[in-house]
């Protein structure tokens, strides 16, 4: 009987311009969702008032809470790290080089090859 094994292929490191890329999105991701579900309506709860005009209930703080860190998330941290991304993506293309593998650089030169 064969074993399967279930790899990770969505799995990104934290400090790669494709995992900063990634959390970024999905913080905006999520800001999108609540925001299209109508949590906005219950950021009214910060004033003390209910959107329904009743007492404000615990469960409408919460998606309060929630919206409110998803919208400070996505229009204060996504674009620090997209910038981030880029700059990480920018260095890692410039400051990295091909290097030969170390036989080939430690090798002797080869006889009749003219040098400089």
């Amino acid at each position: 009987m064969r074993q399967f094994r279930v790899r990770h292929r969505t799995r990104f490191s934290l400090l790669t311009p494709s995992g900063l890329v990634a959390r970024a999105a999905l913080g905006i991701l999520v800001f999108m969702v609540l925001h299209v579900i109508g949590f906005r309506v219950y950021t009214t709860t910060l004033s003390g008032t209910s959107p329904t005009g009743e007492q404000v209930a615990y469960i409408d703080m919460l998606k309060t809470v929630a919206y409110v860190l998803s919208y400070l998330f996505s229009t204060m941290v996504a674009p620090i790290l997209l910038i981030a991304a880029a700059v990480l993506a920018v260095f890692h293309k410039k400051f990295t080089t091909c290097e030969q593998p170390s036989e080939e650089r430690d090798a002797p030169p080869m006889e009749g090859a003219a040098e400089s």
